[in-house]
């Protein structure tokens, strides 16, 4: 009798760990966590209607919309939520009040958490990325030593997802006292299991850097990239349009996804890794590469001169000087860029050698990068 009083007078609550924070490559923080709380309500608050009921005093002293709570509770309740949050991230007056008031509403409770924040928005949405609600089916992966539980968050998108084992940490157990109606009165250090916060990330990326490059970006859809070419560190890379990823962290609304989703820019994509684009004038290298190494074209070869287009077939070729550049030789129409030299020298060569020095130079590659879904592109045979 006194191990079934002992089962009943004491419950394990875990405490989630503060999730690792994510910086630039100065020190800036990029990523933190800011600490909140919750107004919450057990799941059979949904059931239980009159002017008395909890739902119902909540909503009317904190001047609720009935319709949005119901909606948002019921939402919760479909992803199976030990309890269901009323007010996300609520004020201190709210929080007082709740507290003040906890007899007249017995079945609401305060969670407090840490919760994710991105400090710049959406400066670096595409490569820092976001955090979201597990799902039912990712908790079921771990049915025995279940790694996550309802309500926590898992990285989504970007470097939150990639490196999403380094970051969570590990949750902590504390061993609660509770009287007759489920509040705790005291915990005790047996069976407590200490919280071990999960590692920080340091990333190449400069937040100088990232800004410029997006205020260049402006309204324009694209992306850009800087990138050292000495080290191969990833300096700036901006994808437009994005969007901000604070509004994944409570659980983004029906509205604010529809809007997303609806936008023609497509936000959600990454075209630094997920855009395949014709490389353009770099291409050059290729062509130049390629005939040296195969001894069509020399470093003073000179074709017919540029007259600012080239006929072929049946259509007609411009260069990008519409005046043209006159008669040049390799190096100089390397240095000039001009288009009719490099229509005439890739004339000279096979595709398939052309293929194969674009691959030497890792071209229709991945490039490796740490982050989920980049394409390679395709360096035709």
């Amino acid at each position: 009798y006194k191990n079934k009083t002992l089962d009943n007078r004491q419950i394990n609550k875990r405490f989630n760990a503060p999730r690792g924070r994510i910086f630039d490559r100065d020190g800036i923080v990029l990523a933190d966590n800011k600490f909140t709380s919750d107004i919450t309500v057990a799941n059979k608050c949904l059931t239980i209607a009159g002017p008395d009921s909890t739902l119902t005093r909540l909503i009317d002293w904190f001047s609720l919309d009935e319709k949005k709570v119901y909606e948002s509770l019921l939402r919760q309740q479909k992803a199976n939520r030990p309890r269901l949050t009323v007010i996300y991230d609520a004020s201190m007056s709210e929080l007082i009040t709740v507290k003040e008031k906890s007899r007249e509403i017995p079945l609401a409770s305060v969670q407090s958490e840490a919760r994710r924040r991105y400090i710049f928005g959406d400066l670096f949405a595409h490569i820092v990325g976001y955090v979201g609600e597990v799902r039912q089916s990712e908790i079921d992966l771990e049915p025995e030593n279940p790694i996550y539980l309802s309500r926590d968050n898992i990285g989504r998108y970007g470097v939150e997802a990639t490196f999403e084992e380094e970051l969570r940490g590990q949750p902590g157990q504390y061993l609660y006292e509770v009287d007759s109606s489920g509040r705790a009165v005291g915990h005790k250090s047996v069976e407590w299991y200490p919280v071990l916060p999960g590692q920080d990330v340091q990333l190449t990326m400069s937040v100088d850097l990232q800004r410029s490059l997006y205020e260049l970006m402006a309204e324009r859809q694209g992306c850009a990239v800087a990138i050292d070419v000495n080290s191969g560190d990833l300096l700036a890379a901006v994808s437009n349009p994005g969007f901000d990823p604070n509004m994944f962290v409570s659980g983004i609304s029906t509205l604010d996804w529809d809007r997303l989703m609806s936008n023609p820019g497509h936000p959600f994509m990454n075209r630094l890794i997920q855009g395949t684009y014709p490389p353009g004038s770099p291409y050059k290298i290729v062509t130049s590469l390629c005939a040296l190494s195969g001894g069509s074209v020399t470093r003073s070869t000179a074709f017919k001169p540029c007259t600012g287009s080239y006929f072929y077939g049946d259509r007609n070729f411009r260069c990008w000087q519409r005046s043209g550049h006159g008669v040049v030789d390799h190096t100089a129409a390397l240095v000039h860029s001009c288009d009719v030299f490099y229509y005439q020298a890739g004339l000279t060569l096979s595709l398939d050698s052309l293929h194969d020095t674009a691959n030497i130079l890792g071209l229709g590659q991945l490039t490796g990068i740490p982050l989920d879904s980049e394409v390679a592109g395709n360096i035709p045979s």
